[in-house]
């Protein structure tokens, strides 16, 4: 690291390297030639151990970079990043990039929700609107943090549409899935 060779530290992390990036590339395009079959599940790996390091980004795009859109979408909801879809960051935009190529085909209720929250930020209302219909075609009895992502995204699509009696109704089941979360879970993240 201190040659600047092939190891560089990572800025604002102490203590955390990475390989440059003309040999993460290089050494990248070695593996897809000489083991193919191997990088998706390098990178399902990667996105279990950034997901254990609390990296949700980073975790995102290797289950993406996996082909693995159902585990990206439950990041997403599972570790309630949600809004950072629906916000205009430098964090939220560069998953949304990533999530946007989520293809027709796939689909499951997290991916529902992710797509709601992907169309309101284009400010798609209606085709946010179709995707929370769909997520709850999807669901019987939802994990907690499902209803609550698909509140948070409720509660802006009402929020967009005026309806303030329906945001407000939207808030309450937001509230409720709060509630029933463990308080270690809702803390953390």
């Amino acid at each position: 690291s201190r040659r600047n060779t092939f190891v560089q530290p990572v800025p604002g992390s102490p203590g955390r390297y990475r390989t440059h990036a003309l040999v993460r590339a290089f050494l990248g395009a070695q593996l897809a030639l000489e083991a193919p079959a191997d990088v998706a599940e390098l990178h399902r790996r990667a996105a279990g151990w950034f997901a254990a390091s609390g990296r949700v980004v980073e975790a995102v795009d290797h289950a993406v970079a996996a082909g693995d859109w159902v585990s990206a979408a439950k990041l997403v909801v599972g570790r309630m990043v949600i809004g950072t879809l629906l916000v205009p960051t430098p964090t939220g935009t560069e998953m949304a990039q990533s999530l946007s190529r989520i293809p027709a085909d796939v689909d499951s209720a997290e991916i529902s929700v992710v797509r709601a929250a992907l169309a309101l930020a284009r400010r798609d209302v209606d085709g946010a609107q179709q995707n929370l219909a769909s997520r709850e075609e999807h669901v019987d009895s939802a994990e907690p943090e499902l209803l609550l992502a698909a509140a948070v995204v409720r509660t802006q699509l009402c929020d967009a549409f005026g309806d303030t009696d329906a945001t407000i109704a939207a808030v309450r089941c937001a509230r409720d899935a709060l509630r029933v979360l463990p308080m270690e879970h809702a803390a953390q993240h």
